[in-house]
This record gives structure tokens, C-alpha cells and sequence, in this order.
């Protein structure tokens, strides 16, 4: 029935004089063809969702509100941004099912009848923290030329205040470091909505999760970001306080996939020279962080106690014995073999939590190598810093070992390993060929 109005309503439309909007709805076009659905947006919170141009539908058809409905061909894919405004206080937060989530903010949505699709906004409360989609060169000689170009980036985003001045780069200057320039701000998230610390004045505190998305909610790749500062929040190589492109010369820099320490700085390859992504940081709110820790079984990471030479077996002693204080569940080591994955040890759809409470994934996402937040944290509490080498023995958790990568099944001292770096979520797994006699970590997983 539903159908056959629109049909009707389309017929209308055209009779009196082709393709005028019908009030609130965007319809088809008579050359269109398929069979007509109907896709309805519904908006909470604030915020507007358009949808995109996308193979043979055109722009505009959703502009909501007030177009928060669209008729299209059946099997056609509608492509929906959700769009923030500068200086609304409100941020995109979530898209409701049947949503297809390509990358943050938006939405694809092939349909085969009529669909109802939620877009929420939420209030923001926090200080977001990005890192720039853009590079810069490391002399533009002053620290406010970096901010503005942060705040660009924030305004074409929706994210700023009205006065497009919100943030900051996260950047130090031989007279001024970074935490300095916060101006007592507190209560930092990522674009996501994550927690990411209570506060900025000490970079050695570790952040809850790393940085990770652009101004857009993009997952950056394989990039480093130039900081100019210490973990101890001070000044350190600064590429002559931002005046110098000399080649040669490296400037202080971190990884946005990093937690303590290294997600300001211990990556190398930030040369003078090159072009590079910097951290901005929002600076106007100062409402308390206030994290809820996640329920699941726990994950952390054991002392550096594991040497090859005698199978296995001491990995798995070494987690029961590095377990939280008066936990009496049962721990085994994800580490590889020749007969199983490391993964094995690990359920699919179970949950894990680091000892703080923070998600680190599932199962699946862990041996898929998609983790939400970093295994840097030890069964007592402490947090791991720098480089943090791990036992893995394989490529991907999902893998069984070769021999030739796991000191032949963790009995020989004299070969090397594969082994990750629990500080950084990209290089958790594999980074590093390891010798053998070298004392490590491994990873500890709750049965």
C-alpha cells in the first residue's frame, strides 16, 4: 500500500509538471528505473545528514531535515554523510542498523524495500584530539601557524567553536612546550568518542587508547607525527624551533597507534626535511574524564622473563604466575607453536580487557589484528613504556608457527623469532626477529 502511494504521488508529480520535489521527500526521476523504495533518515540530537552522489544516483536527494526522505530504485546503493557545525557543541556519534558503516560519518545503504535508517548526534564534553589528514613542513617558525592550520582542519571537519580557534598542535618550541599551551584544559577523547586521558600535562601517563583517527574519523596508516616533545612533556628536537628543513636533522616524534611514552615520542624517521602529520588537541573544556571500565576476561602482558629452551610450556607458568592479585582464574600464553595458532586460546566472540578495564577486542579481532587498544598493561597494573618486545612466533595469531620462526617450537636457544611490539597496536604481532636466548614478554589471555 505504502508503495503504491508513492507510485501515485510520482505519477501526480509528473502530471503536473515532471520533477518538482513532493514537500520533504526527493523522488526518482521517470528515466531512473527499478522499483521505487522509499529510504527515511531520522536525525537525533542536532546535526544534518546529506547523502552523497554514488554510481547513478545524484546528490542531495537527503538533506535532513528537512529532506529526510528519498525514493529510489530498488538495489541501489544510497550513500549518507552525517555533517557536524562549527560552534553546535554537538558531534556525530552513531548510525542505527541497517547501516554499513564505510569509514566514520558515513553510511551505504542497498535496500531491497522500504528502510528507516537513525543517525545520532551527541553533546560534546570533551576535548577531541585528531591527527591532522594534512602534512606540514617543519618551518613554518612559529607554533600558531601550526594551530592554524589545525583549525582549519577542525572547521572543514564541523568540529571547531564559532571562533575557529578550539585547538591547538600538539607541538613544543624550544621556549614553550607542549603542555603548556593546553591552557588547563582536562578531559581529552578521540573523534570516536573514546576515552583517550584525563589529562595531557604528562605524556608519560598512559593514554587509555592511542590517538589513531584524523579530524574526519579516518584511521590513519603507517604514518608518524611530529611532536617536538618528550614524554616528560618537555622540549626536545625541534628542528631548530620549527625554522630548519635542513636534511640530515630529525625532529621528537610518536606514532598514533602508540601508547605511554611512545605515542610522543621514540619513532624514528621524522626528518626536517619531510612533511609530516602533527597531533591538535582541542583546549576549551575542562569537565573530568570519567571512563567506565568494560566487562570481559582479562589480557595483559607478562614480565620479561621468557626465553626459549624449554618449549612452551614455562610461557604458560610465567602468565599464571604474572595474573592480577587475587585473580584465580586460569591464564595461558598466546603465543604460536608448530601445532597450533596462538590464537587457539583465544574465543572468537569473547571479550578482553586489560587489567584498567579497557577493551582491548574480541577474539576475532585480535587475531585478526584489528585491536581497539593497546595489551601495554601487566597483570599488576603497571604500564608498560618504549618498546616492548613480545613473543608471537608467527606472522598473524591466526598462523601456526614455522619452525624457523619460533626457535623451533620454543626449544632452541641458538636461532631468532618473530616478535611484536605490545606498545604499538600496528606492530603488536610481528616487528622484530628476535634471538632466541633474549629474555621477552608474551601476551597473557584469561581462559
Amino acid at each position: 500500500m505504502k508503495r503504491a502511494r508513492l507510485a501515485l504521488a510520482l505519477a501526480l508529480a509528473l502530471l503536473a509538471g515532471g520533477c518538482r520535489d513532493l514537500v520533504g521527500i526527493h523522488q526518482l526521476r521517470p528515466d531512473d528505473g527499478g522499483i521505487p523504495i522509499e529510504i527515511t533518515v531520522r536525525v537525533s540530537g542536532g546535526g544534518r545528514v546529506v547523502s552523497l552522489p554514488r554510481n547513478q544516483l545524484p546528490a542531495a536527494l537527503i538533506d535532513c531535515p528537512p529532506t529526510c526522505t528519498a525514493i529510489i530504485p530498488q538495489g541501489a546503493e544510497l550513500l549518507l554523510q552525517a555533517q557536524q557545525s562549527n560552534g553546535s557543541g554537538m558531534v556525530f556519534s552513531a548510525w542505527g542498523p541497517p547501516c554499513v558503516v564505510t569509514k566514520r560519518g558515513e553510511c551505504s545503504l542497498v535496500r531491497d524495500d522500504d528502510t528507516e535508517v537513525s543517525a545520532s548526534f551527541r553533546a560534546l564534553e570533551h576535548n577531541l584530539v585528531f591527527v591532522s589528514s594534512q602534512t606540514a613542513p617543519a618551518n613554518l617558525a612559529d607554533l600558531t601557524r601550526y594551530d592554524l592550520r589545525c583549525n582549519a582542519l577542525a572547521s572543514a571537519a564541523g568540529i571547531n567553536n564559532l571562533a575557529g580557534d578550539a585547538f591547538i598542535a600538539w607541538m613544543s618550541s624550544t621556549s614553550q612546550a607542549a603542555p603548556q599551551r593546553l591552557a588547563g584544559a582536562r578531559g581529552f577523547e578521540r573523534m570516536d568518542g573514546t576515552p583517550l586521558a584525563e589529562t595531557l600535562d604528562d605524556p608519560m601517563a598512559p593514554p587509555l587508547h592511542p590517538v589513531r583517527f584524523d579530524e574526519r574519523g579516518v584511521p590513519t596508516r603507517d604514518v608518524i607525527v611530529r611532536t617536538g616533545t618528550t614524554a616528560r612533556g618537555t622540549s626536545a628536537q625541534t628542528c631548530a624551533s620549527w625554522t630548519s628543513a635542513t636534511p640530515g636533522v630529525e625532529a621528537t616524534a610518536g606514532s598514533p597507534h602508540a601508547g605511554p611514552q611512545t605515542w610522543v615520542e621514540g619513532v624514528s624517521g621524522a626528518a626536517c626535511a619531510l612533511e609530516l602529520p602533527f597531533y591538535c588537541v582541542m583546549r576549551t573544556e575542562t569537565r573530568p574524564l570519567a571512563p567506565v571500565p568494560e566487562a570481559g576476561k582479562l589480557i595483559f602482558i607478562s614480565q620479561p622473563e621468557f626465553m626459549a629452551g624449554g618449549g612452551p610450556a614455562p610461557a604458560d607458568v610465567l602468565c599464571q604466575q604474572g595474573r592480577p592479585l587475587g585473580h584465580g582464574g586460569t591464564f595461558k600464553a598466546v603465543l604460536a607453536t608448530a601445532s597450533a595458532a596462538a590464537g587457539a586460546v583465544l574465543q572468537p566472540t569473547q571479550r578482553y580487557v586489560r587489567p584498567d578495564g579497557v577493551l582491548v577486542g574480541t577474539g576475532a579481532e585480535i587475531v585478526a589484528g584489528t585491536l581497539r587498544s593497546g595489551i601495554w598493561q601487566g597483570g599488576d597494573g603497571r604500564y608498560r613504556m618504549g618498546t616492548t618486545l613480545v613473543a608471537s612466533g608467527a606472522l598473524t595469531p591466526g598462523d601456526p608457527a614455522m619452525l624457523a620462526n619460533n626457535c623451533a617450537d620454543w626449544r632452541d636457544v641458538t636461532s631468532r623469532h618473530i616478535a611484536g611490539n605490545a606498545i604499538q597496536i600496528d606492530r603488536f604481532w610481528s616487528a622484530f626477529d628476535v634471538p632466541c636466548a633474549q629474555p621477552v614478554s608474551v601476551y597473557c589471555a584469561e581462559q
